[in-house]
């Protein structure tokens, strides 16, 4: 079996220059892990062993996955075949999970270093839940409008309330409470999680 970065390179060589750019540039920005052998059978032509992949993205990443179901299906392509690269294995499921703060603009030509997110802190969530609806083509007030509210996660991570200073942004987040309580709910991994604008 390969490693995480034999893993990325192949699936970036898979993908190609004429391959999806989104899911091109998710993989760029993604930390690659791999949990082995969370499946085996025998095959005919041998013992399969099966891996699951676990790509630790930024919110804006996981919006536009989200959000392109072709980006998403180009990016478990890649690293299907790039887990298959070696006999004998396979992918058994791909998992994206927000584990990374937003990206901060490169400079030069070299991208931006990538840096772990703390889910409990309510700035790198700010940050995230903007990042997402951007990814997920939201308006640019509506990403600023996230940029400039307080956030606060419940004890229990049950429930996000986002809360704006100005009555204009106040009644934007309102008006966009689903798009909001999909962000959180993919960025926190929960069907449960409420958001609570005001």
């Amino acid at each position: 079996m390969t490693d995480e970065n034999d893993l990325r390179a192949i699936a970036l060589d898979v993908l190609g220059p004429h391959g999806d750019p989104r899911a091109r540039d998710v993989l760029r920005h993604a930390w690659v892990l791999l949990e082995r052998d969370t499946a085996k059978w025998d095959a005919t032509s041998g013992t399969m062993r099966a891996h699951r992949v676990l790509l630790h993205v930024d919110g804006y990443s996981l919006g536009v996955i989200d959000t392109h179901p072709g980006a998403r299906d180009a990016l478990a392509a890649a690293l299907a075949a790039a887990v298959a690269h070696a006999p004998g294995e396979t992918m058994h499921e791909l998992e994206l999970v927000w584990a990374l703060a937003e990206r901060a603009p490169a400079r030069g030509y070299r991208d931006a270093e990538m840096r772990a997110a703390k889910r409990d802190d309510p700035h790198a969530l700010r940050s995230a839940l903007a990042g997402y609806v951007r990814g997920a083509d939201a308006p640019d007030e509506v990403v600023s409008a996230i940029a400039g509210a307080d956030i606060e996660l419940s004890s229990d991570a049950s429930t996000v309330r986002v809360t704006h200073g100005s009555g204009a942004g106040a009644a934007l987040l309102r008006a966009r409470i689903a798009e909001l309580t999909r962000a959180a709910r993919s960025l926190l991994a929960s069907n449960e999680v409420r958001v609570v604008a005001r």
